[in-house]
């Protein structure tokens, strides 16, 4: 029968005392006492086999029930299939201890999810001050070491999803935004995060690079030091910093084409590059009037330029404005260009008869092209189910005021031209004066690209710089508000909406 551990250690001293009485027995002694050690380091090496065998067992039955109760979030639902890869087999070994030590990537792993808010997340969603507190400790029981491990990696995992793909699916909040997701195989992002550490650089690495969104961090890093924790307007400030960061969060990490970005409550427009800097193209836009028209946040794919464009006049504004007016004078239509048509392109002579087919839907309303057109001269076309598109404006002066959402739902733009001319840069028959004349003309002519180019209609109410400016924007659809309720829900960080993000009064 094998000796206990403690009777095998005292058998090896005593006989090395013995050994150290008599030179002519050293040998002897010495091969007794490496026989008697040999056999502690077994037990000791077979002890720990078994301990990691029990810890390996309780690993496979956190992974069985799918939770664990010191969690914030105990469900392990949202990361259980990456949990149950991470730790597959019936007897998982542990990967962030040793000898029931944590390990240096364990500790290093802890410290950067301390300071995860500098990433604009909150360090308690991912229970850091439990995580802390247990590589602090000895780790003796075998279910203190399953449960630090798979703590560990449940925060790992869980901060790693919130910025390679944002805390909440998109159209949670937003039902229209449907956005491709790129494929990140998070185990061997973990798996590799535990054997060879450097967090910082992982979880670099996962956030989006886009010069937007790096300026923000920055930004939001500068702002938090200069807070004051009691200060409510302050922390709104954050709350806005962290919920436009989880927006952007939302975004494909790469585009094949440069994609075209409108920003509603900022009422601007900007193209992005995949080398993390701006094309030069940025302008201001006139966005839907909240809470009657509403511009949807959504992407699609810019796939036409029409130049002198017809408006095709809704019914709901035909039926609310234009066939009002013209009952009390059905001509007023034709001196202000417009004129209507049936839905064979057949043109009708105005008349009370004809407006009632309007009202009926068997004919449309349209305005001609020309200067006066309600499009401008060019129009650009992503068609969807919500018939919204960019396009040119003859109303110069609303793009001098400070709150610009006045529209039935599209985007107007301040410099359309240069637009078209951008979008058309790879078609080299389009030429600047080419589109001058198209634009000029009295008659539509539409241009099919030769590349679909991605927009984004998008809500970001914070804006950062190169240079560390920062500016802040009214909730004016109140999405920010929804958003920080949504993440409330599902048991995160609760943003705090206050007067930073109410909307501002409307400009005259």
């Amino acid at each position: 029968m094998n000796q206990p551990r403690p009777s095998r250690m005292r058998a090896w001293i005593a006989a090395t005392v013995r050994c150290e009485n008599s030179l002519s027995n050293a040998i002897p002694c010495a091969v007794l006492s490496f026989a008697l050690l040999s056999a502690s380091t077994a037990h000791a090496v077979s002890l720990r086999a078994t301990q990691d065998t029990l810890v390996g067992a309780s690993l496979a039955n956190i992974v069985s029930h799918g939770d664990l109760p010191g969690l914030r979030r105990t469900d392990l639902r949202d990361v259980h299939a990456d949990v149950s890869r991470l730790y597959a087999g019936d007897l998982p070994a542990p990967i962030w201890s040793r000898n029931g030590q944590p390990t240096p990537s364990a500790h290093a792993a802890i410290a950067s999810l301390t300071r995860i808010a500098e990433r604009g997340l909150d360090p308690t969603d991912y229970d850091v001050g439990r995580l802390a507190q247990l590589a602090d400790s000895p780790l003796a029981d075998i279910d203190a070491r399953a449960e630090f491990d798979m703590a560990l990696s449940v925060a790992t995992l869980r901060a790693l999803r919130a910025l390679y793909f944002g805390r909440i699916n998109p159209t949670d909040v937003h039902s229209t935004l449907w956005v491709a997701r790129d494929s990140v195989d998070l185990v061997a992002v973990v798996t590799h995060l535990a054997a060879a550490g450097a967090p910082d650089s992982t979880l670099d690495a996962a956030e989006p690079q886009f010069a937007e969104y790096q300026n923000l961090r920055r930004a939001l890093a500068v702002y938090r030091s200069q807070a004051a924790v009691d200060d409510s307007q302050a922390q709104a400030r954050i709350a806005q910093f962290e919920l436009t960061m989880e927006r952007w969060r939302w975004l494909p990490r790469t585009f094949d084409v440069p994609p075209v970005i409108v920003n509603i409550p900022a009422y601007h427009l900007s193209v992005l590059s995949n080398d993390s800097t701006k094309v030069p193209l940025s302008m201001d836009v006139v966005v839907g009037t909240a809470n009657r028209h509403e511009t949807p946040i959504f992407t699609d794919t810019i796939r036409f330029v029409e130049f002198a464009p017809y408006w095709i006049v809704p019914l709901s504004i035909a039926k609310a404005e234009l066939v009002q007016l013209a009952m009390g004078d059905p001509h007023i239509l034709t001196v202000n260009n417009y004129e209507i048509v049936t839905h064979r392109g057949m043109v009708l002579v105005p008349s009370l008869p004809v407006l009632r087919r309007v009202l009926a839907g068997t004919a449309f309303i349209r305005q001609l092209p020309g200067g006066s057109n309600s499009l401008g001269r060019v129009k650009f076309l992503f068609p969807n189910v919500h018939d919204v598109y960019l396009h040119d404006s003859p109303l110069r002066s609303e793009f001098e005021r400070i709150r610009r959402d006045r529209s039935h739902g599209c985007i107007r733009l301040a410099d359309a031209r240069a637009l078209a001319v951008l979008l058309l840069r790879e078609q080299p028959e389009w030429t600047a004066a080419r589109i001058d004349r198209a634009m000029d003309a009295r008659t539509p002519t539409r241009v099919a690209l030769s590349r679909g180019v991605p927009v984004y209609l998008f809500y970001a109410t914070v804006v950062a710089s190169a240079d560390g400016g920062v500016e802040f924007h009214a909730d004016v659809y109140g999405l920010d508000a929804a958003l920080a309720a949504q993440l409330a829900r599902g048991h995160l960080s609760q943003a705090v909406i206050g007067d930073a993000g109410a909307p501002a009064p409307r400009t005259p």
